[in-house]
């Protein structure tokens, strides 16, 4: 009798200490971690948010780790209904939970800038700075809030600084040039641009900037050279090279060779928009405002 109770006891035992495994706190919060992590993958947001929220219950804690997972979870369904206050209040408050995450701070400070909160901005990007002043991120968004203010002196001083450290780094030296350029330093902001180009033959931002800079200046010739070197480079921009073929024959007084180069992007749908809007421009300057 004795040997019948143990050999029906131990499964038993085993079957309930099993159960019991799995539905530890630790074990059933980091189930809810995966199946939120693979709903992420699959951009369904509001499964992801509900499992997360599943894992904190099981455990009655609040991670540094996921709640960065949670923050990025948060902000993107927030930025995905347009909602940039709801996402600064989220990083706001995991900033306070978490003061010394660097990528936090970074992101309070990016969302505070887009809706206005400079002093905010401001104060989250100096914590940082005085932390580590070769924080890149940090230096690049101080001079991004001094070009927002208007002071486009101040952000070259940024802009420098980050150039001479990382004089190597196209990331560096792209938002200079654009930064020169826009003071009216053209010589040296083009060479800027040059020097990212040899770098990085196949950057189109780059080649865009310095088309454009030629195309406001009415240099139909250097703009026409450097848009056929970006063509041999870059096929993949096409509507965004046909858009800069296209100001060029209108400069030239080419208004027909100009509505041709944008032919193919004349039906209506969301990625023809910015080649439409170019079309009604060139028809508006054609004086066929109906067409336009």
């Amino acid at each position: 009798m004795k040997k019948l109770w143990l050999l029906i006891s131990i499964p038993v035992l085993a079957l309930t200490a099993y159960l019991i495994w799995q539905n530890l706190p630790s074990k059933r919060y980091a189930k809810h971690i995966v199946k939120a992590r693979l709903y992420l993958r699959e951009n369904e947001l509001t499964a992801a948010r509900f499992e997360y929220e599943k894992a904190y219950n099981a455990t009655g804690k609040f991670t540094p780790y996921a709640s960065a997972e949670v923050l990025t979870l948060s902000n993107r369904l927030s930025l995905r209904d347009k909602n940039f206050a709801e996402a600064l209040n989220n990083t706001r408050l995991f900033v306070q939970e978490n003061p010394s995450h660097k990528e936090g701070k970074i992101t309070l400070a990016q969302l505070a800038l887009q809706v206005g909160e400079t002093e905010t901005a401001f104060n989250a990007i100096d914590t940082l700075l005085k932390i580590d002043p070769l924080y890149f991120p940090a230096r690049l968004l101080l001079a991004n809030l001094r070009a927002r203010q208007g002071r486009l002196d101040l952000a070259e001083e940024q802009l420098r600084y980050l150039s001479n450290k990382f004089p190597d780094s196209a990331k560096a030296l792209l938002p200079l040039a654009e930064n020169l350029l826009q003071q009216g330093q053209l010589v040296e902001g083009r060479n800027f641009l040059n020097q990212v180009i040899a770098m990085e033959p196949k950057n189109g931002q780059a080649r865009l900037m310095m088309v454009d800079s030629y195309i406001n200046e009415r240099k139909i010739d250097s703009a026409q050279m450097v848009l056929d070197a970006w063509k041999d480079s870059d096929p993949e921009h096409s509507q965004t090279l046909q858009i800069r073929k296209a100001r060029l024959f209108s400069m030239s007084n080419h208004p027909k060779e100009a509505l041709d180069a944008l032919s193919a992007y004349r039906q209506v749908k969301e990625g023809n928009l910015v080649a439409l809007s170019e079309v009604a421009i060139l028809f508006a300057k054609q004086s066929q405002f109906d067409s336009a």
